[in-house]
């Protein structure tokens, strides 16, 4: 699932006259929802990724699809998920994506009041593969400083190669900003939305078992994922735990599996005895 934070602009409300690309902590650009990009200087732009509790305008879920992750051809899953939505519907706006071929059944199983929409994907992980949406200070072109809620788009690579078949989810972030008539910003940085948890006032909680496995980010030290992972959620501070959950060779020790923030600066955990 992909929660979409409340923006005090709206979505879509950039107007921005620059043209070029976004270069900061590895390459980036910001694609506004109009197709064009611009070009903000590093010192005049700043993000800040909101808390999971904060208010939102809806969720994104994606519709099970993969026979070989979902046992008895994703039959319990689609009712579990189906469930789910019911339950966050009662809340706030639900959008669920499907692709084409299990479009109609996604359609028939959710009331109307579920927005639902076609979106060819390769796995139904929409918080790993999906935009991470923070907040955006712009203070420069123009004048003066513009707020936005704007869509990260990381680089997905399947979980470090764990399955053949992502490229369609590696675009799937960019819809979704698209859909919602978000900019969004393209990064060259290897992540899973799973693998990062924040409380929303300067903390982020990871596993270097995850981040720093060789299957995300080689070229990249412990200190340089950290300062990216600053730079784009807008932390000040990173607690690296050492492990996720135990045999998790699924996505190598996300930290969404076992633990989060309960508060800010309050975190809480599970596990197990033997």
């Amino acid at each position: 699932m992909a929660a979409l934070p409340i923006s005090s602009n709206g979505p879509g409300m950039v107007r921005l006259l620059c043209t070029r690309a976004l270069r900061s902590l590895g390459d980036a650009s910001i694609t506004l929802p109009n197709g064009r990009s611009m070009d903000v200087p590093a010192e005049n732009i700043t993000f800040s990724m909101p808390a999971e509790w904060a208010p939102h305008q809806g969720c994104w879920i994606a519709w099970p699809r993969r026979h070989d992750v979902w046992r008895a051809a994703a039959v319990p899953a689609k009712k579990a998920f189906t469930d789910v939505i019911l339950a966050i519907n009662r809340f706030e706006p639900v959008t669920v994506v499907a692709p084409n071929d299990l479009w109609l059944e996604a359609r028939a199983a959710l009331p109307d009041s579920i927005r639902v929409l076609e979106m060819t994907i390769d796995d139904s992980w929409l918080r790993d593969s999906g935009p991470t949406f923070v907040e955006a200070k712009i203070t420069s072109c123009p004048k003066p400083a513009i707020r936005t809620l704007l869509g990260m788009d990381w680089v997905f690579n399947g979980w470090g190669g764990l399955y053949g078949s992502y490229e369609q989810d590696k675009l799937v972030a960019a819809k979704v900003c698209e859909a919602e008539g978000l900019p969004y910003v393209s990064t060259d940085f290897v992540l899973e939305g799973g693998s990062i948890h924040v409380d929303g006032e300067g903390t982020l909680l990871t596993t270097e078992e995850c981040l720093l496995n060789p299957n995300r980010n080689p070229g990249l030290s412990k200190a340089d994922i950290e300062a990216r992972l600053k730079r784009f959620t807008g932390v000040s501070k990173v607690i690296w735990l050492p492990k996720g959950l135990y045999k998790d060779d699924d996505t190598n020790g996300h930290i969404d599996n076992f633990a989060c923030f309960a508060r800010p600066g309050e975190g809480a955990s599970l596990w197990t005895v033997l």
